[in-house]
């Protein structure tokens, strides 16, 4: 035994009825199976309007992720200055001109070279190479100031000589500078003096924005 609907007073009713107990509707087997077969298009009816329901939201949800996946990433604005370096990009200045990179400025104003420090008559073991230079914190806070280096035509790296750290107006890479404020002074290197030097300048420890200063060191001095 299975329940039909009336199709006079829509109450549910068995269909070895001969009648509908509410109404009285008389019911023939050609009538009961019409009933039957009306239902089951009516459940199939509604089981695909249930079934579309479902997946209307699962269809937006693809849609959705895949503009996501497509659509190029916003580029934000900076508030840095417009001179300031594009991460990654390898930039190279001359000697002379105003750097800036990451949250340091620099500028190298000269370069010489030299057989001796002169206040404690301190020898090279190849040559010293006096870079005189200001930097300058752009940053928002107290910033310590980064490492310089020397890059020759072979990509070799130098650093800094210890024996340059004592003179006054060395500038050291643990000298610390306060928002915009600059220092002006000079690194020293102690490098062969057949290469050709850039200096190497970069936009503080937690970054890895480097730029590149061509030297023009004058006759020793």
């Amino acid at each position: 035994m299975a329940l039909i609907i009336c199709p006079e007073c829509k109450k549910r009713i068995s269909d070895t009825a001969s009648s509908c107990p509410n109404c009285g509707y008389q019911l023939t087997p050609e009538k009961v199976a019409e009933i039957q077969k009306k239902n089951q298009q009516d459940r199939k009816k509604v089981c695909i309007v249930i079934c579309m329901l479902l997946l209307i939201p699962i269809f937006f949800i693809v849609i959705i992720v895949a503009i996501a996946m497509t659509e190029p990433p916003t580029v934000q604005s900076s508030s840095k200055p417009e001179k300031t370096l594009a991460k990654n990009e390898i930039h190279i200045f001359k000697q002379g001109e105003l750097v800036e990179v990451g949250y340091t400025s620099y500028k190298v104003t000269e370069s010489w070279w030299a057989t001796r420090l002169k206040t404690y008559n301190e020898k090279p073991d190849a040559m010293f190479l006096m870079v005189g230079l200001s930097v300058c914190n752009k940053d928002t806070k107290a910033r310590t100031i980064p490492p310089l280096y020397l890059i020759d035509q072979l990509g070799r790296e130098y650093e800094a000589s210890s024996k340059g750290w004592a003179m006054k107006g060395t500038i050291g890479s643990l000298d610390s500078l306060n928002p915009n404020v600059e220092k002006v002074g000079g690194v020293i290197f102690d490098v062969p003096k057949d290469n050709n030097y850039k200096l190497k300048v970069s936009g503080g420890y937690w970054s890895d924005e480097n730029a590149f200063i061509e030297l023009l060191p004058k006759a020793k001095r």
